[in-house]
């Protein structure tokens, strides 16, 4: 890595693109994320070598303002862009490191709507189905820019020291990477990962609640006050409360305790100014007590609000999502998850509520 000062780099992506009610999209799209930390410090993968090709190919787009994804006819897309810009990065690839298709354990690469067209890629370059790599169309759908990367991480998932993967990634033009996997990738610590996140995944069980998620249909507004504007001083006061999830823990006691405005007594010896900081945010708890209210105004109702009892101490209320209502009960292990409350006069507040804990 060449960033003069810089150690690592955190290289974030992810993509959320709305197709349209009734449309090939609306079935073939999926919202993800990914996140690659690039140094040249312990890691478990090293890139070899790269080739990119630049090509202004607007196949598939959506313009500013537009709700939706817009698409030329498939024939065109499919042939004059992706079946032919990215095997043409890929190939050249292999060619200017002197690897043929057996030299790699998996070929990662973007896969199109038409799960088809990326089989016959792979097939066309030599590839055996068995080093594809699974696009997750089937469990996922295609996640648009983060897709790539979110294959990559699913295929570290398996890999062993030595394999070589090619990463080839497409839009306007392709991205071809020749990637060897290190003895370090042993060391990784457990995480959920692609696989258990797959695994853990909750359904959405009708057409109604997806399309109110995605703000396709327009709800009667609850009978209540109107929402305050959210107060970009006190974000910027208690960003670390209420972003980072940082509460205080008694130096005089030990005890934890989280409140979004800190006071400055402790709430169980009373010892004055005498905290440090502590983290919530990778805490698990259970939960305390529960209500179930019917009342608010909720995408996904009725709105469960929780009060968690953290392991090592701390008590706060929290919403819980990603959660099923008739199975929500007191002592449930739950943990924190970082969310989008709502979008309100231009700005995006953002919060954290608690869900239960995923295997």
């Amino acid at each position: 890595m060449k960033a003069g000062s810089a150690k690592a780099v955190l290289v974030l992506v992810a993509d959320t693109r709305l197709g349209a009610p009734a449309g090939q999209f609306e079935q073939a799209l999926g919202d993800g994320a990914a996140a690659l930390l690039v140094g040249n410090e312990d890691v478990v993968a090293e890139i070899r070598d790269s080739f990119h090709v630049s090509d202004e190919f607007s196949g598939v787009w959506r313009a500013d303002g537009d709700e939706f994804v817009r698409s030329w006819e498939d024939r065109m897309v499919l042939d004059e862009g992706y079946s032919r810009v990215l095997p043409m990065a890929m190939s050249r690839l292999m060619s200017k490191c002197s690897l043929g298709p057996q030299d790699f354990a998996r070929a990662v690469y973007d896969a199109p709507t038409d799960v088809r067209r990326h089989a016959r890629v792979g097939a066309g370059l030599g590839f055996e189905p068995s080093q594809i790599q699974d696009a997750m169309f089937m469990t996922v759908g295609n996640t648009g820019a983060a897709l790539s990367t979110m294959m990559l991480a699913a295929a570290l998932e398996e890999a062993g020291p030595g394999d070589r993967i090619l990463l080839a990634s497409y839009g306007n033009g392709a991205d071809a990477f020749s990637i060897e996997v290190t003895e370090s990738i042993g060391r990784l610590a457990e995480r959920r990962g692609i696989r258990r996140h797959l695994a853990s995944k909750r359904m959405v069980n009708n057409y109604e609640t997806y399309v109110r998620w995605r703000g396709l249909m327009t709800l009667e507004p609850a009978r209540r006050p109107e929402r305050p504007p959210m107060s970009i001083s006190e974000l910027w006061r208690e960003r670390r409360q209420l972003l980072a999830l940082y509460g205080k823990r008694c130096t005089s006691c030990g005890t934890p305790q989280y409140e979004v405005r800190p006071g400055r007594v402790c709430v169980v010896c009373q010892a004055k100014d005498q905290f440090e900081p502590y983290r919530f945010a990778d805490k698990k708890g259970k939960i305390f007590t529960f209500t179930q209210d019917r009342l608010q105004s909720s995408n996904d109702p009725p709105n469960t609000a929780v009060v968690v009892d953290f392991d090592g101490g701390g008590r706060a209320m929290f919403d819980l999502c990603d959660r099923d209502p008739d199975a929500v009960e007191v002592m449930m292990p739950v943990e924190m998850a970082f969310r989008k409350l709502y979008f309100n006069r231009g700005v995006h507040n953002y919060y954290w509520k608690a869900r239960p804990v995923r295997d």
